[in-house]
């Protein structure tokens, strides 16, 4: 379940909440992931990555900001505890390996700043776990450990 709330604080400023509250199984149909019991590899949850890999409650918020040639933004992350069975592979047995890893509370936020210098060309300043610097970000396939500051040349034709 998901619940999204906007709001237009005004012309330049809006807000935006976003809170999750999964409560949907991770049974996967496939019968290689879930043994004659129902149970996972490992006897771990239902499915494939079992089924407590999805965080319980999430909570977003997101403050943006735009005028004229500049915008800003500030996400705020908070998600509970929760664990992940992080698929492998193991070299002795020739097959899926897993290992369940307890995953604790955070809090991160980012931030980015930009600028419109000239009509096709802008400057960004970005940061990302601002507050908790052992959280790892995703932009993509790759992810970012700890604390990042980076600038960026945007460029639009």
């Amino acid at each position: 379940m998901e619940v999204v709330l906007k709001y237009q604080l005004n012309k330049n400023w809006s807000v935006e909440n976003n809170v999750a509250v999964n409560i949907i199984s991770n049974q996967s149909s496939r019968p290689e992931y879930r043994g004659s019991s129902g149970r996972g590899p490992n006897n771990i949850g239902e499915g494939r990555y079992g089924s407590s890999y999805v965080p319980p409650y999430i909570y977003n918020a997101l403050l943006n900001f735009g005028w004229k040639r500049v915008r800003a933004n500030l996400h705020y992350q908070y998600s509970a505890a929760h664990t992940w069975q992080w698929p492998g592979w193991s070299a002795t047995t020739g097959k899926d390996a897993f290992t369940l890893k307890p995953v604790p509370r955070y809090d991160l936020l980012n931030a980015h700043f930009g600028v419109d210098v000239i009509k096709h060309i802008g400057v960004a300043f970005e940061g990302y776990n601002l507050l908790d610097n052992r959280h790892t970000e995703w932009r993509g396939d790759e992810s970012y450990f700890g604390r990042i500051i980076w600038a960026r040349l945007d460029v639009r034709y």
